[in-house]
C-alpha cells in the first residue's frame, strides 16, 4: 500500500495528476499514461479505512486521510522506472515522443459556462495519439493556463514531440 521513495532518485521529470485516479509521467524519451484499476482503488480504500480506524481516527478524519493519500499517490511514479509502473499497473500506456502523431492540450477553466444559464468548472483536456495503432490517451485535468505545471506540460510536447501535429490552448 505505501510506497517508499526514500533513497531513490527521481527518474520521471514531470507528473500530471488527472481526474479519476489517472496520471501522466513524462520521462526523457517517453511518457506513461497510468489508469488505476477500479478493483485496486476499492481494495486500497478499504485497507486505508481499516488502518485509520484501527489507529482510532474518527469517521471524518478517516475520510480526510484517505483523500490525502490519493492526492499524494502519484508522486511515487516519479521515482519508478517505466517498466516497474507497467508491471504494477496494467492499465498503462507507454508512448515514445517520436511516435506522437497528434496532441491537444486545453487548460482547466474555473467557472466556465457549460450550458446556457449555468456555470461550472470546465476540466482541462490532454489527448495524445500515437503512430502505433491503438495507442491513444484522453485524460481530464485541473491545471489552469497560468500554472507552472501546465506550462511545463506544453513545453514537453513542443520540445519533444517534434514529429507531431499539436495544439495547446494557452
Amino acid at each position: 500500500m505505501e510506497y517508499n521513495c526514500e533513497g531513490k532518485n527521481k527518474v520521471g521529470e514531470l507528473l500530471i495528476n488527472c481526474e479519476d485516479k489517472k496520471f501522466i509521467v513524462f520521462y526523457e524519451k517517453k511518457l506513461l499514461a497510468i489508469t488505476l484499476d477500479k478493483a485496486f482503488i476499492k481494495t486500497t480504500k478499504k485497507e486505508l479505512k481499516n488502518k485509520f480506524k484501527s489507529e482510532g481516527s474518527t469517521f471524518f478524519d478517516r475520510i480526510g486521510k484517505v483523500d490525502d493519500y490519493w492526492e499524494d499517490f502519484g508522486e511515487r511514479f516519479l521515482y519508478m522506472i517505466p517498466q516497474e509502473i507497467i508491471e504494477e499497473f496494467q492499465k498503462t500506456v507507454e508512448i515514445e515522443y517520436v511516435d506522437i502523431k497528434k496532441y491537444f492540450i486545453r487548460p482547466f477553466k474555473k467557472d466556465g459556462t457549460i450550458t446556457e444559464g449555468s456555470t461550472e468548472d470546465k476540466l482541462g483536456d490532454i489527448e495524445v495519439k500515437s503512430t502505433e495503432r491503438g495507442k491513444k490517451i484522453s485524460f481530464e485535468h485541473r491545471y489552469a493556463a497560468d500554472e507552472v505545471t501546465y506550462e511545463k506540460m506544453i513545453s514537453y510536447f513542443e520540445e519533444k514531440a517534434i514529429n507531431a501535429k499539436g495544439f495547446a490552448d494557452k
